[in-house]
């Protein structure tokens, strides 16, 4: 069921930064009632389930200033204008962890904050890895993390890795039988 369930009457962006929007929505229900929404307009992003050859699987550990804490968690990006998923997947790869993939498996797609946020997340799978030069972004502080498949479990049930879009791709890659 992908009908919506109500009639979008106006929509107002109140600010905009970096392809990101905020918006106030004015919604009207079926009976006629009426309410105010905000919602975050986003370009889409993805997401990369990085896997060398030997199986262990390669992490970012990175600060991240919102939740003021270290993460552990897969490579991800937000597209640039114009930039398709797999074209975004393959810089973040390379910028983040500095490997480049022979063979890239899509893997579909993650709404990972639909409360608030129309944000997709397009998720792959990149195995054949080879090395090339890493460049982050400035803001960018990243260790790079390479785990056999028991350690990353070992995280996840420790309670070490609390990042949703990485617990979501990994579920999704083991529901698969991709790990």
């Amino acid at each position: 069921m992908n009908t919506r369930p109500y009639a979008l009457l106006d929509s107002e962006t109140l600010t905009e930064w970096q392809g990101f929007r905020l918006t106030r929505e004015r919604i009207q229900l079926p009976d006629g009632s009426q309410f105010t929404r905000h919602a975050v307009r986003h370009p889409g992003a993805v997401l990369v389930l990085p896997r060398l050859a030997d199986g262990t699987l390669l992490l970012v550990h990175q600060f991240r200033h919102a939740p003021d804490c270290y993460l552990l968690e897969f490579p991800a990006g937000t597209l640039e204008r114009d930039e398709s998923p797999l074209e975004c997947a393959r810089r973040e790869l390379a910028e983040e962890v500095g490997q480049r993939a022979a063979s890239w498996r899509e893997l579909g797609t993650l709404h990972p904050a639909p409360g608030f946020c129309d944000e997709q997340m397009y998720c792959f799978l990149a195995e054949d890895l080879e090395p090339v030069p890493a460049h982050p972004e400035a803001d960018e502080f990243i260790q790079v993390r390479r785990l056999a498949l028991s350690e990353l479990e070992a995280e996840i049930a420790e309670g070490s890795v609390t990042d949703a879009k990485t617990l979501a791709i990994y579920a999704r890659a083991r529901a698969m039988g991709l790990l």
